[in-house]
């Protein structure tokens, strides 16, 4: 039986998002796109990506 490994799957998560160097990118991003979302700093690369939170 494969074993599923939670990093890949992470990985491939973070790959599928948008991600932003820096919270003050992810935020005018945001605000100009008049979302409700939360922004987080990722684990996996270090950038920030919208969650599915509101805000």
């Amino acid at each position: 039986m494969d074993r599923i490994d939670p990093n890949k799957i992470k990985k491939e998560n973070c790959e599928k998002k948008d991600r932003y160097e820096t919270y003050d990118e992810a935020n005018a991003v945001r605000v100009h796109l008049g979302y409700t979302l939360s922004i987080y700093k990722c684990d996996v690369c270090g950038g920030y990506h919208f969650s599915k939170r509101l805000i």
